[in-house]
């Protein structure tokens, strides 16, 4: 795919995204139709478990409390869900990857190039960002591409901004906003 000129960080236009999606998919899927959307659930049919992605940073902006992030998120999963862990030390596939975030119902994750796979996910989806942001004596900086993304794509972006001291590191994730951001 080409785009004729560069976009900032996170805020490629929609139909940039959009295309994308399709072409993709259709790299992947080369008979199969796009959107390919599940089945409704019908009379009798059983519904389809909800999948909630983790993404784990393994370098930087590590989750200092990542058991306690992935009991928050555990207890606090319907009854139709599971947790899947989207590891960035492991090598996934390209098939992979698409699979796992686009039957993501929410993806949750600190801000990095995992949640970059949100592209695979659908209308709808719930996107929970842990934002690091430097300090008032640094200037109060942030990225917020993930959210413009989130928002051409359609998806339900929550972000939490948590101060660190630089951008890189390691975040102590606010559980009691993570397991309100679930909710919402």
């Amino acid at each position: 795919m080409y785009v004729a000129a560069g976009t900032p960080c996170g805020n490629a236009p929609k139909s940039v995204l959009e295309s994308l999606q399709k072409r993709l998919h259709y790299i992947l899927f080369p008979k199969k139709p796009y959107p390919s959307l599940p089945a409704p659930a019908g009379d009798g049919a059983a519904a389809v478990p909800g999948v909630v992605v983790l993404v784990k940073r393994n370098s930087s902006r590590q989750m200092e409390n990542f058991d306690e992030v992935v009991e928050t998120i555990r207890s606090g999963l319907k009854t139709n869900q599971q947790l899947v862990l989207f590891d960035d030390s492991r090598k996934y596939s390209l098939i992979s990857q698409y699979m796992m975030f686009n039957k993501a119902e929410m993806i949750i994750g600190a801000h990095g190039g995992g949640l970059t796979n949100i592209v695979w996910g659908n209308k709808n989806t719930k996107v929970i960002e842990i934002l690091p942001v430097t300090s008032a004596a640094s200037g109060r900086r942030a990225r917020v591409c993930y959210a413009s993304i989130a928002g051409s794509l359609g998806m339900d972006y929550t972000m939490i901004p948590v101060e660190t001291p630089s951008f890189d590191s390691p975040i102590q994730v606010p559980v009691k906003d993570l397991s309100k951001g679930m909710r919402l």
